[in-house]
């Protein structure tokens, strides 16, 4: 079964974040500061952004709602340009960009797209977030990443005490006890199980002890750089050094493993981390100039199926590749953001009303979330 995450106050990992910066384990961290906070015995750690130039967007709205976006379709459609898009959404850009938007906060961070979920009773809740305002007057409070159907007390929570829920991503949760069985599931049941073989198959390169995977960070980052970065919008995306990967397979948090090519070279790799009943966050990289033919992105992400199963644990298998995590049981659900822009002036609120209804709009998400339900 994968670990669970100690209590943060004892994990070397964020000791580490924030004894040595962030821009020890990231490029392009000017501009970025972690600390932790101490709250109802929890240690809670917090990103301070300047907002000022261009960031990856776990730490950036404007990367986030705005950016990223822009660059995906883009790279999909064949009548979409970059070019054209930002000309048809300059509106928003412009009202982004005066607002300040990217002058924030962000509660809970572990510099991960995902993360533990933040445990702490309404009352602490209240403490961290009235503590923040009065520490940081000209930001806004970010709580990212809240998925209803996975944190209903949070969400809850966090909107009792006026938080602005912006719909973020549509990610996908696999829960691996569910059956297989009947005709509906035929083609999962076909997919999941030619995974499990190519996994079989490919057993004996395999590693999964984090020690012997060790002193090859610089190959992760490589292999990341090659999925997360040349890919897809490379700027927009963490770029993480060689440092964080060694800073995660020395943690004792991470699960990990490895599969080795003839020549000894690492080819593809997965990381994740197990928090309490489900997996919060996961990685991958894998060597994209292999014959398609390895399943080398199949191996990395079939670990994370396996790893559920193995824990009984439900996967929030993120946002994206919505078609291949379809395949493979996972279904989609809405994930929000909790903002808290209410001492902010007016002009700094407006963009976030705006995101707020114009999200909900798109994807016909509720404005109030439940914990039940996803994307229409």
């Amino acid at each position: 079964m994968p670990p669970s995450p100690p209590p943060a106050h004892a994990c070397a990992y964020l000791e580490a974040l924030a004894r040595e910066g962030v821009g020890a384990f990231l490029d392009g961290a000017a501009g970025l500061c972690l600390e932790l906070l101490r709250v109802g015995g929890q240690t809670v750690p917090v990103v301070v952004s300047d907002g000022v130039g261009r960031k990856a967007a776990i730490f950036s709205p404007r990367g986030h709602y705005l950016e990223y976006p822009i660059h995906e379709i883009a790279r999909r459609s064949a009548w979409w340009s970059q070019g054209r898009l930002r000309a048809v959404l300059f509106p928003l850009s412009l009202l982004l960009g005066l607002g300040r938007i990217d002058r924030a906060v962000y509660v809970n961070h572990w510099l991960l797209v995902g993360g533990p979920t933040l445990r702490l009773d309404r009352d602490r809740l209240g403490e961290l977030v009235e503590g923040l305002r009065l520490r940081y007057p000209s930001h806004a409070l970010i709580f990212s990443g809240v998925v209803p159907a996975l944190a209903p007390r949070l969400m809850q929570d966090l909107l009792a005490l006026g938080g602005r829920a912006v719909q973020s991503r549509i990610v996908y949760l696999l829960d691996p006890g569910r059956s297989l069985g009947g005709r509906a599931r035929k083609k999962v049941r076909g997919t999941r199980n030619a995974d499990e073989a190519l996994a079989r198959a490919n057993r004996h390169r395999r590693i999964d002890d984090p020690g012997l995977l060790a002193g090859r960070g610089a190959r992760m980052r490589d292999l990341y750089a090659q999925l997360y970065l040349d890919k897809h919008a490379g700027e927009l995306n963490p770029r993480y050094r060689a440092a964080f990967f060694e800073l995660v397979l020395g943690s004792g948090i991470f699960c990990a493993a490895g599969w080795m090519g003839e020549d000894g070279a690492l080819e593809a790799f997965n990381l994740h981390l197990a928090d309490g009943g489900a997996i919060g966050w996961s990685l991958c990289g894998y060597d994209r100039s292999a014959p398609v033919s390895r399943g080398l992105f199949r191996l990395a992400a079939g670990e994370d199926v396996e790893a559920a199963k193995a824990g009984n644990r439900i996967l929030n298998w993120g946002g994206g590749n919505g078609d291949f995590k379809r395949f493979r049981g996972a279904e989609p659900a809405f994930e929000y953001d909790l903002v808290f822009d209410g001492h902010l002036s007016v002009w700094r609120r407006v963009p976030w009303w705006v995101l707020q209804r114009g999200r909900a709009y798109k994807n016909r998400a509720p404005l109030v979330p439940s914990a039940g339900g996803g994307p229409p």
